[in-house]
């Protein structure tokens, strides 16, 4: 276990929870049970039930290779479930080429986790395709 202040129950708790809803919230993406003007929408709070899930496992140390996997997945999701105005901040009628702190904070999450799980090339790419496809030039992400 990573996280030394929860016990292995909690973490459990949320990894069951976690692979509960997920799957139901793709069901109804697929049955088209969302209204068009809220799937963007949905689509990034999947994405964050996919990052929580993520840190859940983590934190409660689960085997650093099916973490790899994990995030090798996500980063395909991330570039399927994120459109091109997903997270940028909209300003005087017009989206900037900066994303909203939450958008940030999980781009830093994954860049994070591909880095510190050695993930392939091809996953990495993956992130990069998503943050040139919204136009974001950040100091931090070129590192």
């Amino acid at each position: 276990m990573r996280d030394k202040i929860k016990n292995p129950e909690y973490f459990q708790k949320w990894i069951d929870y976690y692979s509960d809803v997920i799957p139901d919230w793709y069901k109804s993406l697929e049955i088209n049970e969302i209204e068009n003007e809220r799937i963007d929408s949905y689509k990034r709070n999947l994405f964050t039930m996919h990052m929580k899930f993520l840190i859940t496992k983590y934190s409660g140390g689960i085997d650093l290779k099916v973490l790899t996997t994990d995030i090798s997945k996500m980063c395909i999701e991330m570039n399927n479930l994120w459109s091109e105005i997903s997270g940028l901040y909209f300003y005087r009628n017009s989206y900037l080429k900066q994303y909203i702190s939450s958008a940030y904070d999980q781009m830093i999450w994954m860049l994070s986790f591909a880095t510190l799980l050695k993930i392939d090339n091809d996953s990495f790419i993956k992130l990069g395709e998503i943050i040139d496809r919204n136009g974001v030039v950040d100091i931090l992400f070129e590192k």
